[in-house]
C-alpha cells in the first residue's frame, strides 16, 4: 500500500505543478521536481532494504507512508523502521517474561509514540538529529542523545533495552 500512496501523491503533485505552471504562467521546474521525487522514493526503498519496488511486508516492521499501532503482545521483531509514517508502540501490556533483550526503533521523517509501563525494567537510549524526542523524565532532544531508565531498571537483571534513532522526525515516550 505504501508505493500506491506514493505514486498517487506523486501524480497529484505533478498535475498541480503543471496546472500552476501554465495557468498562472509561473516558472516551476516540473521536470526537476519529478526527478527529485523519484530519487527520494528510490532512497527510501534502499534505506528499508527492499529490492523489489512493490514488495509488501506483512510483518509490519517497516512503516512507510502508513499509521500503525502495535501492542506489546504483537511485537515479533527486534527492529522497526518508521519512514514518512506514524508508529504507536504500546508496551504497557508486556510482561517481564515476554521482554526481549533489545528493541530498536528508527524514525525518519515520521512520528513514533512509545507507551511504557514504569513498573517494568526498561532502559531507553535516544539519539536525535534535527528532531524532537521527548522522554518521560522531561528531557527533550533535538540534536544529540539522551537516556532514560525506569525505577525498576537494574543493569544486572533482565531488562528491555530500547534504542531510538530519530532523524527529521518526532519521538515521544510516555
Amino acid at each position: 500500500m505504501g508505493p500506491a500512496i506514493f505514486w498517487g501523491l506523486f501524480m497529484i503533485v505533478i498535475g498541480f505543478a503543471l496546472i500552476i505552471k501554465y495557468v498562472f504562467n509561473l516558472d516551476i521546474p516540473v521536470g526537476k521536481i519529478v526527478i527529485a521525487l523519484f530519487f527520494i522514493f528510490i532512497g527510501i526503498k534502499l534505506l528499508v532494504g527492499q529490492t523489489k519496488f512493490f514488495h509488501t511486508n506483512n510483518k509490519e516492521t517497516n512503516i512507510i507512508f502508513n499509521d500503525t499501532r502495535l501492542n506489546g503482545k504483537d511485537i515479533s521483531a527486534s527492529e522497526y523502521n518508521v519512514i514518512f509514517g506514524k508508529l504507536v508502540l504500546d508496551l504497557r501490556d508486556i510482561e517481564l517474561s515476554d521482554l526481549p533483550k533489545r528493541l530498536e526503533v528508527n524514525t525518519i521523517f515520521g512520528a513514533t509514540e512509545i507507551l511504557i509501563n514504569d513498573s517494568l525494567p526498561i532502559h531507553i537510549k535516544t539519539e536525535a538529529v534535527f528532531s524532537g524526542a521527548r522522554l518521560p523524565n522531561g528531557n527533550t532532544v533535538t540534536f544529540g542523545s539522551s537516556e532514560y531508565s525506569t525505577f525498576s531498571y537494574n543493569p544486572s537483571d533482565k531488562f528491555l533495552m530500547i534504542n531510538n534513532d530519530v532523524i527529521f522526525g518526532g519521538l515521544e515516550v510516555k
